[in-house]
């Protein structure tokens, strides 16, 4: 009993010491001789194990685990106590209390969730420790989780379950770090993606200890599926498009990628393009132009129905061009939309032609009708005036009837010539309006005895 580590004290039925060993007396803080006889310091507990704390002669308090049991003493009852100090231990949970206490305070600051996971030597799984809200990304409180962790791992589909368990075995084996992303379903059946890194520890028990932190990484998982998603129908419309696009780096502007309608509309293939940079194919003639719409399209974040002409292997193209920017994979590029409008220049060019055409053409009308109406206007002024003068002279009235006509025709005639006159006129853009009075009844008479006087022409 002198050397046990522990302490040994025998009692009597009134709690009088009658012997201890050394490492009782450590806990005493006297001597053998001084202690016997002296009061025990704690009562005994007949039914076995206890916690008592006792003070020494020097005033320490020792925090001791009492196992007792009845013995006798020289033909004397008596009990048998072993003490075992646990102040140390004590202290060591009371600063692992603090240490946690801490480090939740720390935790709560942090994303995500710190945790320890403990995979231990029977197999079975339990969280000591998560910090944060009662309830963690699986919506099962923690002290579920701390005596069963694998209640969290059976909310999963049994290929997400089937690998996890795989991968913390792999750990456990090789200690290695754990690292997984995955979506962990919670008791409500909705789905939190986490990524969870954890570092593993061999305990004195054969147990493996992972101290880790799980992230919630959900809103840029939902993110990176939207972005993939934008990716796909680009590349979609990218690939269907009737129109030339090109997409380029906005830094050097080398080729990254062309769609097959800009290939079939130059005639190239698709290594004559990528890699190589914009200015190579003769997309610009030299590379302050290019400088300019890339500011352009940094500043405005857009052009729209720019004008260009392209010369590629000798021939010209025209083009409205439109630019923007585009996040494709991370990388910031440029990109160009190509409507080819050579045709329509082509026809525009040809309708600018017929114009002219159609323009010298109406002059030349214009100038022969001009010099008609001064042939035909001389001799009807003869016509005119040789009627005006048979009216002077002595005529029956049916002749003079007819005279009368001729002369009146004749200025109508006149008439007519300076009306073609003023159409020529009108079409060179210099319409002139010639206001007179005139006798509507007399028109219409005239009009009508000139109808009668046809009718009643011998023709034969």
């Amino acid at each position: 009993m002198n050397n046990s580590i522990d302490g040994i004290v025998l009692s009597d039925v009134n709690d009088k010491i009658l012997y201890v060993n050394p490492a009782a007396e450590e806990y005493y803080g006297a001597e053998s001789e001084e202690l016997i006889g002296e009061e025990l310091g704690f009562s005994i507990d007949k039914h076995g194990e206890r916690v008592v704390t006792i003070e020494d002669r020097k005033g320490r308090e020792i925090k001791l685990e009492v196992n007792s049991t009845k013995t006798s003493w020289y033909q004397q009852e008596a009990y048998l106590s072993v003490l075992h100090d646990i102040s140390s231990r004590e202290k060591m949970r009371d600063q692992l209390n603090e240490t946690q206490r801490t480090l939740s305070g720390v935790a709560s600051g942090l994303p995500g969730q710190i945790f320890q996971f403990v995979v231990h030597p029977d197999g079975h799984y339990s969280f000591p420790f998560i910090s944060g809200s009662e309830n963690s990304f699986s919506g099962l409180r923690h002290e579920v989780l701390q005596k069963d962790a694998e209640a969290m791992i059976a909310l999963n589909d049994p290929e997400i379950r089937e690998q996890l368990y795989s991968r913390i075995q792999h750990s456990v084996r090789t200690l290695e770090v754990f690292s997984y992303e995955y979506p962990q379903k919670t008791s409500s059946g909705h789905v939190h993606w986490l990524n969870v890194r954890a570092v593993p520890y061999r305990g004195d028990d054969g147990s493996t200890v992972f101290y880790g932190l799980a992230l919630d990484v959900s809103d840029r998982v939902r993110a990176e599926k939207k972005q993939r998603m934008s990716e796909r129908k680009f590349r979609e419309i990218f690939r269907i498009s009737p129109e030339p696009i090109l997409l380029s780096s906005i830094e050097d502007g080398r080729i990254q990628d062309v769609s097959a309608a800009f290939l079939d509309k130059f005639g190239l293939s698709r290594s004559d393009c990528v890699g190589k940079t914009a200015l190579e194919l003769g997309l610009w003639p030299n590379q302050e132009e290019r400088e300019k719409l890339v500011a352009q399209v940094v500043r405005d974040k857009v052009v729209h129905n720019r004008n260009k002409v392209l010369r590629i292997r000798g021939k010209e193209y025209f083009f409205i061009v439109s630019s923007t920017i585009l996040d494709l994979d991370g990388e910031k590029g440029l990109l160009t939309f190509f409507r080819d409008i050579t045709e329509i220049r082509e026809k525009e060019q040809e309708l600018r032609q017929a114009k002219l055409e159609a323009e010298s053409a109406n002059k030349v009308k214009n100038n022969f009708l001009a010099n008609m109406s001064h042939e035909i206007r001389t001799p009807m002024n003869a016509i005119i005036g040789t009627s005006y003068l048979l009216l002077e002279d002595d005529l029956d009235e049916e002749h003079r009837r007819y005279v009368k006509m001729i002369m009146e025709s004749g200025n109508h005639l006149l008439s007519i010539f300076n009306t073609i006159l003023e159409f020529s006129k009108i079409d060179v853009g210099d319409p002139r309006v010639d206001q007179r009075i005139f006798d509507l009844h007399s028109c219409l008479l005239y009009t009508s005895d000139a109808a009668d006087e046809e009718d009643s022409v011998d023709l034969g």
